[in-house]
């Protein structure tokens, strides 16, 4: 759901009663390396709780 489930979008289905919200991808490996855009990702408003992320990575390392 990269670049669908961004915070706009997910404040408006919480609004319609969703009682989950899914946020954005996130890259396992860009966080190691600190991504900034990967971070901003990950940003929570406390009116969308409660909130999942889906987070992937190929590297058993890493995740």
């Amino acid at each position: 759901m990269a670049g669908v489930t961004d915070l706009p979008f997910r404040l408006i289905i919480k609004e319609q009663g969703c009682g989950l919200v899914c946020g954005e991808m996130v890259s396992a490996q860009a966080l190691v390396y600190g991504n900034r855009n990967t971070f901003s990702m990950l940003t929570i408003d406390p009116r969308e709780r409660p909130v999942s992320i889906q987070l992937f990575g190929s590297d058993p390392e890493t995740m």
